[in-house]
């Protein structure tokens, strides 16, 4: 099932989501406001699914302005320190421009140290895709923003992640993950998101 990034009225799907009788759904959004709305209706259709989201619901606004909505919802975000000398700069600079601090610290330095990833790439091996991947392959411990980057054999970046839900009203760490540790592949709910759309599928 998809819906539109600015949906509101969602009691169709979640009657749909009902109708499944499963344990629990993953939603992944790129703006909370229909994620919030889409959980409301859900409550209100007294829809018992466990949910599991990631990090966009998990701002402190967000879950205090929702705070009997989100309750017990539990969400994943990659775990970052923001300590090396290109993570302070970055924050420094976005506080600078936007006067506010980084909302998804993580997600964003993820997405401004890939071009720099992408630059380092092609000034070691030329612009060859092939060659770009198969640098990207054998890399070890390049450190910008996002951190330290590694990947597994598999090509999945080596990282810690934090599971997280909210009471009252507040973000609480349930556990942290390494993904160099192998974990059983449950079976799930699963959804995709881009800024245009959403995506819930068994």
């Amino acid at each position: 099932e998809t819906y539109a990034h600015d949906a509101t009225n969602f009691k169709t799907l979640g009657t749909k989501i009902k109708s499944t009788k499963a344990d629990f759904m993953y939603i992944a959004v790129y703006t909370p406001q229909p994620a919030v709305a889409l959980i409301k209706q859900l409550r209100d259709q007294k829809t018992s699914i466990k949910i599991l989201t990631n990090e966009t619901l998990f701002t402190e606004d967000v879950v205090v302005q929702n705070k009997q909505i989100l309750e017990g919802v539990v969400g994943v975000r990659e775990y970052t320190e923001l300590v090396s000398l290109e993570a302070k700069t970055f924050a420094e600079k976005y506080q600078k421009k936007y006067g506010e601090p980084l909302a998804f610290p993580a997600l964003m330095a993820n997405y401004y140290s890939q071009f720099y990833l992408l630059r380092s790439a092609i000034n070691n091996v030329a612009d060859k895709s092939s060659a770009v991947r198969d640098w990207l392959a054998r890399l070890k411990h390049w450190e910008h923003a996002l951190g330290r980057l590694a990947f597994d054999e598999s090509g999945n970046r080596l990282a810690q992640y934090e599971v997280l839900t909210t009471k009252n009203g507040k973000v609480e760490l349930k556990e942290m993950i390494d993904s160099a540790v192998p974990l059983p592949e449950p079976e799930i709910i699963n959804a995709s998101t881009s800024p245009q759309s959403s995506t819930l599928a068994r």
